[in-house]
């Protein structure tokens, strides 16, 4: 599961109400954001992995003429990944048994 928004709170003063299975995504936002405090952040489940998160400065990205003067929040690109966990759970589900029946090669 992948949680993420504006939750109009500092990321950092919740970080010891996310319990497991759940993890916040720790990232370095950008410094207009860094003023105000974090409040555009991603939670996880144990089963992913959201990794690389990086804000997107769209006054550099962009020709329109100041962008963040529309948006007050930031887009960010990711990497959001199936956990390590996740990966092998899934590998022994799709592992083929012979079946205990035997089969007649009979027609």
């Amino acid at each position: 599961m992948l949680v993420g928004g504006d939750f109009n709170i500092d990321m950092y003063s919740i970080e010891h109400l996310v319990l497991p299975p759940f993890r916040l995504c720790v990232y370095e936002a950008s410094m207009r954001r860094t003023v105000k405090g974090i409040v555009d952040f991603y939670i996880v489940s144990e089963e992913m992995t959201l990794e690389d998160i990086l804000w997107v400065n769209l006054e550099r990205e962009t020709t329109v003429f100041r962008p963040n003067g529309i948006l007050d929040h930031d887009p960010v690109l990711a990497t959001l990944k199936p956990s390590l966990q996740a990966e092998r759970s899934a590998a022994l589900g799709s592992r083929k048994f012979p079946s205990p029946i035997k089969r007649s090669t009979r027609l």
